[in-house]
């Protein structure tokens, strides 16, 4: 398996540490929970898309290239998968 960068890992300590890990008596945790590891998921996920978009903007990729990139953007914001 690959090593977990820590940048990651430092995500996801605060994701778990913000979070109040009370569970309910039926084993399901606070809608709060869930709402901090998923806006953990979301910023990671935004960052990517912030990559793929910006990777081709230089002035030595012509616009097809470009255009890739916006289309990866869309993609992952949208939630696709490969």
């Amino acid at each position: 398996m690959t090593k977990i960068p820590e940048n990651i890992m430092a995500i996801a300590r605060e994701a778990i540490d913000s979070a109040a890990f009370e569970q309910f008596p039926d084993g399901t945790f606070p809608d709060a929970t869930y709402d901090r590891v998923a806006r953990a998921i979301l910023a990671e996920r935004d960052r990517c898309a912030d990559v793929a978009i910006q990777y081709f903007r230089g002035d030595e990729y012509n616009s097809n290239q470009r255009s890739a990139g916006a289309m990866i953007y869309v993609a992952i914001l949208a939630g696709e998968a490969a």
